[in-house]
C-alpha cells in the first residue's frame, strides 16, 4: 500500500517534471492572450549605477575577515572580484514603480524572488549548485550598467530535481564588461537523502586560509546584496523548514575574501 504522504509526493514531482517539459516547448500565443509562456530563452533587462557608497559598506562589512577589504575606495574604482554581486540585483518589470527591490508579495516562500524560478508548490529547496565568470574589462563605479539576464537552460536532473542556468551579461557604454553563468537547482529531495562529499585535498603548492563568517557578516552581507533568501539568515527557517545544520554562507562573500 502506498501511503498518502508518497502519493502526495509522486504528484509533487509529476508536476515538477511537467513543469520542465512545458518550460522547453515554445511560448505559444493566440488572438486572445498568452497561453503558454516560457522561461527559457526569456531576458529581462537590470538597470543600475553602481555606487561608491554600496562598495564602502562592502568593505566595512569585511575589513575584519581579509585585508584586502581596507583598499580605498574612490569614484573611478573598478570592481573587484564577486563584488558585482551587490549590484543588478532583484529588479522587477512586474510592478509599475521604480524600486531596487521586490515588495514582500512578490517573494517566494524562501524569501527570494519569483523571476526564472518554478511555481513555489512544485519544490521545497532552492540551491546555486553551479557558477562562473568570465571578467572582460572592469567594471566601474558609479557608471551607468545594464545586466541583461537571459535563462539558456532548463533541464530535469532526476524524478525530483531541475536546473535552471541563466546568463547575465554586464554592459557599460557599450561594451560588454563582465558574463556571468548562475545554475539553480530546484527540488523536492530530502536532506537526509544527500550524500556528504569531501573536497579534493589542496596541491602542494596551495596557499590554505580559514575563513570563517559571523552570523552579523551574512546578515550584513544578504542585506547589501539585496538577498532576502532565508537560509542565509534565518536559522529557525533554515533549520526547520530546509533540514540545514545552520544557516548557510552566501557563494559571493566566499568569491570575494579567495577571489576565485
Amino acid at each position: 500500500m502506498v501511503s498518502r504522504q508518497a502519493c502526495g509526493r509522486m504528484k509533487y514531482d509529476e508536476d515538477l517534471k511537467s513543469w520542465v517539459e512545458l518550460q522547453q516547448r515554445p511560448t505559444i500565443e493566440q488572438n486572445r492572450g498568452l497561453m503558454h509562456h516560457s522561461l527559457l530563452g526569456s531576458i529581462r533587462e537590470l538597470e543600475e549605477t553602481p555606487s561608491s557608497h554600496q562598495l564602502k559598506l562592502l568593505k566595512v562589512s569585511l575589513q575584519e575577515y581579509t585585508a584586502r577589504q581596507n583598499s580605498i575606495v574612490q569614484d573611478d574604482t573598478a570592481l573587484e572580484c564577486g563584488e558585482h554581486f551587490l549590484f543588478w540585483n532583484d529588479h522587477t518589470s512586474e510592478i509599475s514603480f521604480d524600486t531596487p527591490i521586490k515588495p514582500e508579495i512578490y517573494l517566494q516562500k524562501d524569501g527570494y524572488h519569483n523571476a526564472q524560478a518554478p511555481p513555489d508548490h512544485l519544490w521545497t529547496h532552492r540551491l546555486w549548485t553551479a557558477g562562473s565568470m568570465i571578467f572582460h574589462h572592469d567594471v566601474l563605479l558609479n557608471v551607468p550598467a545594464t545586466c541583461s539576464e537571459q535563462v539558456t537552460n532548463i533541464e530535469a536532473v532526476d524524478s525530483v530535481s531541475c536546473r535552471i542556468t541563466t546568463q547575465r551579461q554586464i554592459t557599460q557604454a557599450g561594451m560588454v564588461k563582465l558574463t556571468e553563468f548562475r545554475t539553480l537547482t530546484y527540488t523536492n529531495r530530502d536532506l537526509q537523502d544527500r550524500t556528504s562529499r569531501l573536497a579534493t585535498p589542496a596541491a602542494l603548492n596551495s596557499v590554505i586560509t580559514r575563513f570563517t563568517p559571523s552570523r552579523t557578516l551574512i546578515m550584513r552581507y544578504s542585506a547589501l546584496t539585496s538577498n532576502s533568501h532565508r537560509i542565509h539568515y534565518d536559522r529557525d527557517y533554515a533549520l526547520k523548514q530546509e533540514g540545514y545544520r545552520d544557516v548557510l554562507i552566501r557563494c559571493g562573500i566566499t568569491a570575494i575574501h579567495y577571489g576565485l
